[in-house]
């Protein structure tokens, strides 16, 4: 009998515990507004200036590669300290390899694929007018490419062959990321704020009023009900990274300092700004911590 009282008392005070500790530990929805807000709240690093019109950004390891449209010379900068690493003005985007990226060169119509060391080899040299944004569909082997000249997007497998025209009549394409889930080509129209959605022979405009000079696109995979589309852009004169949705409404991240036009490079929580008119010749590091 003493037993069972003992236990019953142990179990009482067990239970008193448990609620005390529920009514005096704050869940995560009675964490203050200023506190979340501080911790989403986005920061701003420059880690690198000087550089005589920016344009083309790659980011690998926390080392950046940019390269400068004055000097026609791709830079490495590293420890905040900057080395010519070639001869070379490529302008947009690059697609990742083990030993480098591969990249449009807009001014010289050709897409090279350039090494960490600043070796450069020529993978196509047909079928290019203003190269400018590159993508890749890793399942089926083949670069996209956007034509910023002539308004269309090509693809082409790894070895630079099986060219095929995707889309003509585009605003500047700029831009471009393909959707491994739902197959679909995104591609920013440069000139009219616009994102065309290609798959298969069907497209679609999307129009994003209040934006113009959209560049930089990107997916966020990382959430289970949606992805996001990523993109740099311009709002009222200044530099914008955002977050595009299918419906034409979009939602601003961050707004910089930085003049029409501005390049990112997406890698993961950080997004790497440039911009050729900037007069500091700026790299900025923004850290999104909503990520």
């Amino acid at each position: 009998m003493k037993i069972f009282i003992t236990i019953s008392v142990i179990i009482l005070v067990l239970i008193a515990g448990f609620i005390h500790t529920q009514k005096t530990t704050p869940n995560n929805s009675e964490v203050s507004n200023s506190e979340m807000e501080l911790e989403e709240r986005p920061t701003v690093e420059t880690v690198a200036e000087g550089i005589k019109r920016p344009h083309g950004i790659v980011v690998d390891n926390g080392v950046v590669y940019v390269s400068s449209e004055v000097d026609k010379a791709l830079y490495k900068i590293k420890d905040g300290k900057s080395e010519k690493l070639a001869d070379l003005n490529f302008t947009h985007d690059s697609v990742g390899t083990r030993t480098g990226f591969i990249t449009p060169v807009f001014y010289e119509n050709r897409v090279v694929e350039v090494s960490f060391d600043g070796k450069v080899k020529d993978i196509l040299k047909t079928g290019l007018s203003g190269p400018n944004g590159i993508t890749a569909s890793i399942s089926n082997q083949r670069y996209f490419v956007t034509n910023y000249n002539s308004g269309s997007v090509i693809s082409f497998n790894y070895y630079g062959s099986d060219l095929k025209v995707l889309a003509n009549n585009l605003k500047g394409p700029a831009g471009v990321v393909f959707d491994p889930f739902s197959l679909k080509l995104y591609v920013a129209n440069f000139l009219n704020g616009s994102v065309s959605v290609i798959r298969d022979k069907e497209r679609e405009d999307i129009k994003y009023e209040g934006l113009k000079s959209i560049e930089s696109l990107t997916f966020d995979h990382r959430y289970n009900d949606r992805n996001r589309l990523l993109a740099t852009a311009v709002k009222e004169g200044k530099g914008v990274i955002v977050e595009l949705k299918e419906d034409g409404t979009y939602e601003i991240l961050f707004t910089s300092d930085l003049p029409d036009p501005v390049v990112g490079y997406f890698a993961g929580p950080d997004v790497y700004l440039v911009s050729p008119n900037d007069s500091q010749g700026r790299v900025l590091r923004v850290r999104l911590y909503w990520f």
